[in-house]
């Protein structure tokens, strides 16, 4: 779970989380950088340079909406500027997922 003004990636879907990696603290004006990459059994993230926690999440829920920049299951906005959303349709290994955000 998210703490305080940490920053965060995950999945979330019908009241659960079962990805969830957190870094920071976020900073009001900074730029920053996140990624994520998922399939079944297999969950990474990354924010600025540096991977977080991994992830095993057996069955990957199915999408019918993307929230970016927004509170866990849409509870509101938060603040800031999305510069860029780029999708790969395949899982990108760890090893590049810092290298995306630097």
């Amino acid at each position: 779970a998210v703490a305080g003004n940490q920053m965060d990636t995950g999945l979330y879907a019908s009241g659960s989380n079962p990805y969830d990696a957190a870094a920071g603290g976020y900073v009001a004006g900074a730029l920053y950088e996140e990624v994520i990459a998922f399939q079944a059994n297999n969950q990474r993230s990354a924010i600025d340079g540096t991977l977080l926690s991994d992830g095993t999440v057996t069955t990957i829920p199915t999408f019918t909406r993307l929230d970016v920049g927004a509170i866990q299951g849409g509870g509101g906005p938060t603040d800031g500027w999305l510069n860029r959303i780029w999708y790969i349709p395949d899982r990108e290994p760890d090893t590049a997922l810092a290298d995306y955000t630097r």
